[in-house]
């Protein structure tokens, strides 16, 4: 048994856990840490839990040590050597004419490493590329190929609703997202209003999708036929975020209720009533 804690590596797409060993760490801690050789700062992000390690288990770090200031002074002027190495491997780009587009670049803490981030429609032939930048910096390095939504992580940004992107903030993968999620959360199916600013539709509709299909699910329909305390009306609107739905009353208002403050008129009730006005008028 031992106790862990999340943890996500700089400009690392995975969570990781962490081996706290004799360190008292807590979520939004910082701290150093090393894998395949490469020397990381990483934030914690979760609590600590116990758990029990299984014997073929490959992802647990190890704390090396508490970030220190010089640690942070190393980050800063790795960001200056990070926009150098762009603009150079952007040029080397160029000059083999290589279709691919660079998206970032990170240095490793101990500068033992640095990884180019890039998107390509297609898999491309970097080899030559790693040979010139191998030449150039005189250490390892790493060409990963990224997708668009990984790439609107790295940059981050606000979406539609005027907030920080969903998955530079909390979401740790990426779901799949379908049209009739959007469907679903009756928003307009056009793709400046469903897409993000990656060009894939929006991430927050797959984890909003469950609250509204299954309020539906308990919901009735529009236009069945229900009694509230204020008179009886036909289901007009519904509000799965509120949990209610909006009821248009005979006297031609409209108003919300939550599921427990209707009733529904079965079918059998409301044709006979018909029937008794239809009855009546002749």
């Amino acid at each position: 048994m031992i106790t862990v804690v999340e943890v996500k590596l700089i400009k690392d797409f995975k969570v990781y856990y962490m081996d706290t060993g004799t360190f008292d760490l807590h979520c939004g801690d910082w701290c150093v840490t090393e894998m395949d050789r490469r020397v990381e700062l990483a934030k914690v992000t979760g609590s600590p839990k116990t758990i029990e390690v299984p014997k073929d288990c490959k992802s647990i770090l190890t704390v090396v040590r508490l970030a220190t200031q010089e640690d942070w002074k190393k980050v800063e002027q790795n960001k200056k050597k990070e926009k150098e190495a762009f603009h150079i491997c952007s040029r080397k780009i160029q000059e083999r004419d290589i279709n691919m587009k660079l998206s970032d670049v990170h240095y490793t803490l101990n500068c033992g490493k640095i990884i180019f981030y890039f998107t390509a429609e297609e898999r491309v032939d970097f080899r030559e590329l790693v040979k010139d930048l191998v030449h150039h910096f005189k250490t390892k390095i790493e060409l990963r190929q990224i997708g668009v939504r990984d790439e609107a992580k790295l940059y981050s940004g606000c979406g539609w609703c005027g907030r920080e992107l969903c998955c530079a903030t909390f979401l740790k993968e990426f779901e799949s997202v379908q049209v009739k999620m959007a469907k679903e959360q009756n928003l307009i199916l056009t793709s400046g209003k469903i897409s993000g600013v990656c060009g894939r539709l929006m991430c927050c509709m797959a984890f909003e999708y469950k609250t509204y299909a299954d309020f539906r699910k308990k919901a009735p329909r529009r236009g069945t036929k229900v009694t509230t305390q204020k008179g009886q009306g036909t289901i007009y609107e519904i509000n799965p975020i509120k949990e209610q739905v909006v009821v248009k009353l005979e006297d031609g208002y409209c108003q919300p209720f939550s599921l427990n403050e209707i009733r529904v008129i079965p079918k059998e009730e409301a044709i006979g009533k018909k029937e008794s006005n239809a009855h009546v008028v002749k």
